[in-house]
């Protein structure tokens, strides 16, 4: 399990979970994958769009994804798919894991990135060896930039990537310290 997790996780806080996503789900994920909004700061290279046969996207998920070294999850609220949380480039030398997130465009400013990323914090720095969560935000991104602080975030810097798209992508670094209380 990418490294990091013995199990997938199963995160939940009021109205929010994060779950291993569901057949059920593959309607919503598809929507919210052709929106070009919602993937406007995304890199070319996102899981969930490398898949056309949506039959196929949760097996994929949960067996090709995770031997790449990411876990990606669903997020709900209320028990209604709103977006994807994913844990990736987990780097045991280092204990550090990466974060992100998109969310379908009715559930944008109601602050469900924010929460989900609270979870997902509590959950790496409750269960898991991780010290260091990074997240990278390509710039315009303010929301996500937003959220991130919110959360305890701090940005490190801002450099230049190669996203898949047609030129590098300028984007910020985020990272937030914690102390692994498993033991």
């Amino acid at each position: 399990m990418i490294g990091i997790f013995k199990e997938i996780p199963y995160i939940i806080s009021g109205d929010i979970v994060i779950k291993k996503i569901e057949e059920k789900d593959v309607t919503d994920i598809k929507e919210m994958t052709e929106d070009k909004s919602v993937y406007r700061y995304v890199p070319a290279f996102i899981f969930e769009k490398k898949h056309i046969d949506e039959k196929k996207l949760v097996e994929a998920l949960y067996t090709e994804c995770i031997s790449e070294g990411s876990l990606i999850l669903g997020v709900y609220f209320k028990e209604e798919f709103c977006g994807l949380a994913e844990f990736y480039g987990y780097r045991k030398e280092y204990n550090k894991i990466s974060i992100g997130y998109r969310s379908k465009k009715q559930y944008w400013g109601r602050g469900l990135a924010t929460e989900a990323t609270i979870l997902m914090i509590e959950y790496v720095f409750n269960n898991t060896e991780a010290e260091l969560i990074t997240a990278t935000v390509m710039k315009g991104n303010k929301a996500s930039e937003a959220a991130l602080a919110k959360c305890g975030f701090t940005k490190a810097m801002e450099t230049e990537e190669d996203w898949g798209l047609e030129n590098k992508v300028s984007v910020s670094k985020w990272y937030i310290k914690g102390t692994s209380k498993k033991s």
